[in-house]
């Protein structure tokens, strides 16, 4: 069903904000073992940004709430901790690109993804584990849906000011 992954132009209009925020739907494609994802940002019917993020394996909790200036320990589970990404975003019609460091993952199959300062969130609507990930990742990750066990399809937000700052870090 093609209404689960699509928002219609007047749902994107109220999404958008004159602070410079846009909601956006998004389709995630996981590795096996959660070191990288890839994905994809749409408006409307157009496919508008692509993203590609690794694991930042060397950092801590600790380091990322030192540097992040967002994110505070308490908010996320002892049990559970986020793994952390550099999250490299890319705009198709200008090309620009800026990296995002670092981006949670938090909440297992049923992912959220969080910059501390706001400028990028993802939340999962739908998600699809082991074979039937492969089967929805094999449309828009051909290259990748052998690798992946987890796709998952939700709400994202970005802040396209982002994309005009002088440093290509977040």
């Amino acid at each position: 069903n093609n209404s689960d992954t699509k928002m219609d132009n007047e749902d994107i209009d109220k999404a958008n904000n004159s602070d410079g925020t846009i909601g956006l739907k998004a389709c995630v494609c996981f590795s096996r073992g959660r070191d990288w994802f890839q994905g994809f940002l749409i408006e409307g019917s157009k496919t508008t940004h692509g993203f590609v993020a690794e694991e930042l394996s060397d950092l801590s909790v600790e380091e990322v709430e030192e540097k992040s200036g967002g994110f505070h320990r308490c908010a996320f589970s002892a049990e559970d901790p986020p793994k952390m990404y550099g999250l490299n975003l890319q705009h198709f019609q200008t090309s620009k690109q800026v990296n995002l460091k670092p981006i949670a993952c938090t909440n297992g199959d049923n992912v959220k993804l969080d910059h501390p300062k706001g400028v990028f969130f993802f939340r999962t609507e739908r998600f699809f584990v082991d074979d039937d990930a492969v089967s929805q990742a094999k449309s828009l990750f051909p290259e990748l849906s052998a690798s992946t066990d987890l796709f998952c399809v939700g709400e994202a937000q970005l802040d396209v000011k982002a994309f005009d700052t002088e440093s290509s870090e977040e």
